[in-house]
């Protein structure tokens, strides 16, 4: 995940909501990086820190020129 531009943040972030037992004692453990339950919302985590302010800011530029 790292190696694809996505920050340790994001992984961090991730891994205290969904695998930490602190947090929420219900939580599963981690078996595989790749678990699809994960990455998920690693990939959810990186696209609003980087992602969702492109969209915003290209939205408002197109608002403005109509």
């Amino acid at each position: 995940m790292l190696e694809s531009g996505i920050e340790l943040d994001d992984v961090l972030y991730t891994l205290k909501g969904k695998v930490d037992r602190r947090a929420c004692p219900g939580n599963t453990a981690l078996r595989s990086w790749s678990e699809h339950w994960f990455v998920a919302p690693v990939a959810e985590a990186y696209g609003r820190r980087v992602m969702l302010p492109v969209i915003k800011e290209k939205l408002k530029a197109l608002r403005k020129r109509a």
